[in-house]
């Protein structure tokens, strides 16, 4: 798996976060054992004033760019009690949401989908949203 270069997060995401993954049972078996490890690299920062711009945090819009399909596309990365496909509201828990958190404008990740296919992503534009 390539990974970008840091992954960055608030501490209060990383705390939801880890509470979610630790509630799931077979974390690893459903595929959040690539998300524990991007917990596990990620720089804590106290408060979002505290991160770089243009970083993919919790209810972030994010345009990025599958390299593989070359398909760009626009999601939210919520909380799973807040998806809404239809707003295009995807949960930190899913693979694309997983995938995405943390990183910054221009990284690239490879990262393994729920079709048994890795994909190479590319944030392209990154925007603060609210739910």
């Amino acid at each position: 798996m390539k990974l970008s270069s840091r992954v960055y997060m608030t501490q209060r995401d990383f705390d939801i976060i880890s509470s979610l993954l630790g509630r799931v049972k077979h974390a690893d078996e459903c595929g959040f054992g690539r998300l524990a490890e991007e917990l596990d690299r990620a720089e804590l920062v106290t408060s979002a004033n505290e991160l770089p711009e243009k970083v993919v945090v919790m209810r972030s819009i994010v345009q990025y760019l599958d390299l593989d399909t070359g398909k760009e596309k626009r999601v939210q990365i919520v909380f799973p009690h807040e998806v809404d496909i239809y707003k295009g509201r995807i949960s930190i828990l899913s693979a694309v949401g997983s995938a995405l958190i943390g990183l910054s404008v221009g990284d690239e990740i490879e990262w393994p989908m729920p079709n048994g296919n890795v994909s190479t992503l590319r944030i392209l534009n990154v925007e603060q949203g609210s739910v």
